[in-house]
């Protein structure tokens, strides 16, 4: 197997006019590589791109397709290239108890679990293992009670894509029916509870640890089981039996990632994955008699925690983007129907969503971050019970909590940007039916769009907050650690002046890097407006951050930046009134080696990038 790994350096230069007579005095790090320099002169902007390759190679190579040949690479353990395109459909799960490296460079390869239901989990990673997978596609895996892949050791993952895999709780059982009697029948036997739904691509253990950069998870799912339904009451020529009461539905946490262990995630994008609730069981009907007795209660829905990711343990995210993903309550059933008293019962309260993006009740650190449109909605109230002459109130609508992120423990952000994330209460149920004197439940609370703490810590720095769909940006205490901004008056702990700010923040859009980003326009309030103490030295896009820097996850850029994506190194500028046309050299030696750039120029919100593909020697650009 070969894999080749590529080492970026960049080196921004404002108007050198020669190379020969360097005199280093600033230290400035992008990413891994250290570079020193000074001097100005004569040109608007250079840029100075070194692209290295490094290769290692195995002999290992599984060259077709098949199931057979996968497990015999695993079960043998080592490192593997995956030199054949197409798809390897699993149909047993893949234990994983040697260290082995899976790894794809040049092919289209999608490790399958069946069909969008997730009918198998995919890989299951023993304790003391360490798996790598490469370049892969991991879909349709998971199903009841399981995800793509259960890690109990080391799990590596680098540019993988995952998609539609799914962790279902299975539902609960119904009760079985009250025995007949010839005065009573016999009440119906409850339902049982549905059982929880965790981590539709990735399951993390406690004790374990996993790995992510540069990784794609979309459309993966976990949701709760539905509550099983209560027996029905038994026959009689008198009185009927009562129903039996519902059960209540499985809670549905982290639609990609589940982690009660060590997570670190760079680079990675998390796009519409979502986690829901079971919904309550619905109360078994009461038993065929002259006078019925009462249905039996109907469940209650189940939290909803995590759209992307749901962490118990340790997180640090760097560098991604969580754009769409959503965190649904479960719904809750109508309330007993009484044919006996005269007072119905209220009905079941939804059940509360927590996080659209991520739910964090661990120790968190967030980095160069965005969340971008992340929704939390709470479930709906259960109807009344039936009664006269007093029949039951409806049950209240769940609240929910922290659109793009919810906070149950520690986090530290610096230089985020969550913007434009929703909380939607749930709909209070019905009153029942049977009387007047009663009322419909109440709605739920919408509790922080973009951010919501009730954890010990929540910190943010150089953070910005904007653009709140329905409620407040952020609910709870958080605390300033300084230099954030927010678009509307919350939170209370930042100062008046860096409250009410619009920091015009342009569409999330692909600015280069790895990931999409919300840009800065020329005149945001943002631009240099952060604390440069203790931060890393470049943005999200892995653009150098300089000087005084800009509040949020994007660091506008005066002059021409470099950012890098797969096999790509995107050259970008703020616009200026003077127009100038990009060029490129390979050498300084001649005025005549500048050769103008004609590649497909795109426009965002006042930011002009080029995108190119990456070479192996050494580039230079300018802007004249």
């Amino acid at each position: 197997m070969s894999r080749s790994h590529r080492c970026l350096r960049v080196l921004l230069v404002l108007g050198i006019e020669s190379l020969g007579d360097f005199r280093f005095s600033r230290p400035i790090s992008v990413r891994s590589t250290t570079w020193q320099f000074s001097k100005l002169g004569a040109w608007l902007a250079s840029l100075i791109v070194a692209t290295l390759s490094t290769r290692a190679d195995t002999d290992n190579v599984v060259g077709d397709t098949s199931l057979a040949s996968l497990n015999a690479a695993v079960g043998l353990g080592g490192a593997y290239h995956l030199a054949a395109t197409g798809t390897v459909f699993v149909t047993r799960t893949i234990v994983v108890s040697k260290n082995t490296i899976l790894a794809n460079t040049n092919h289209s390869i999608t490790i399958s679990g069946g069909d969008t239901n997730g009918s198998v989990q995919i890989f299951q990673v023993l304790p003391g293992a360490q798996l790598t997978l490469q370049g892969l596609t991991i879909a349709n895996g998971g199903g009841t009670n399981n995800s793509a892949i259960v890690n109990s050791g080391l799990l590596i993952l680098k540019s993988c894509t995952f998609s539609n895999n799914v962790a279902l709780g299975a539902p609960g059982t119904t009760g079985s029916n009250g025995t007949p009697g010839s005065i009573s029948g016999a009440t119906g036997r409850p339902g049982t509870a549905g059982t929880s739904g965790s981590g539709g691509a990735i399951y993390n253990n406690n004790h374990s640890t996993c790995i992510v950069s540069q990784c794609t998870f979309v459309f993966n799912q976990a949701a709760g089981g539905k509550g099983g339904t209560g027996g029905a009451g038994g026959a009689s020529n008198f009185q009927g039996g009562d129903g039996g009461g519902a059960g209540d539905g499985g809670p549905g946490h982290g639609g990609a990632i589940y982690s009660a262990g060590q997570l670190e995630i760079a680079d990675s994008l998390f796009r519409s994955n979502s986690a829901r609730g079971g919904e309550g069981g619905l109360g078994g009907a009461s038993g065929a008699a002259a006078a019925l007795g009462s249905s039996g209660n109907g469940g209650t829905g189940a939290v909803g925690a995590g759209g992307a990711i749901y962490t118990v343990g340790s997180i640090f995210l760097n560098s991604s983007t969580f754009l769409g993903n959503s965190v649904l309550g479960g719904h809750s059933t109508n309330a007993a129907g009484s044919g006996r008293s005269p007072v119905g019962i209220t009905g079941r309260a939804g059940a509360s969503s927590f996080g659209g993006g991520l739910f964090n009740s661990g120790i968190g650190r967030i980095v160069n971050c965005t969340f971008s449109t992340n929704i939390a909605s709470g479930g709906n109230g259960g109807i009344g019970g039936t009664a006269t002459p007093y029949p039951g109130n409806g049950g209240a609508g769940g609240n929910a909590w922290g659109g793009n992120c919810y906070n149950d423990g520690t986090i530290y952000a610096t230089n985020c940007t969550f913007a434009a994330g929703t909380t939607r209460f749930g709909t209070g149920g019905a009153k029942g039916s049977g009387g007047v004197l009663s009322i419909d439940g109440l709605r739920g609370s919408s509790l922080g769009d973009n951010v919501a703490n009730t954890g010990p810590v929540f910190l943010l720095k150089n953070t910005l907050l904007a653009y709140p769909q329905s409620s407040a940006n952020a609910y709870g205490m958080i605390e300033d650690g300084s230099n954030n901004l927010s678009s509307d008056n919350s939170p209370a702990s930042f100062p008046a002046d860096r409250r009410n700010v619009n920091p015009l923040l342009v569409p999330l859009a692909d600015n280069g890097g790895p990931t999409l980003t919300m840009a800065l326009a020329a005149n945001s309030p943002a631009i240099d407006a952060g604390d440069s103490s203790g931060i890393m030295v470049v943005d999200q896009r892995g653009s150098l951050r300089s000087g005084v820097v800009d509040v949020g996850a994007f660091e506008f850029q005066h002059g021409l930046t470099a950012s890098f994506g797969v096999g790509k190194v995107s050259i970008s500028w703020a616009y200026v009134a003077t127009h100038f046309t990009l060029e490129a050299a390979t050498s300084l030696r001649s005025e005549t080696a500048w050769v103008a750039i004609t590649n497909s120029l795109q426009i965002t919100g006042g930011v002009f990038k080029v995108d190119l593909p990456m070479t192996n020697q050494v580039q230079f650009f300018r802007l004249h």
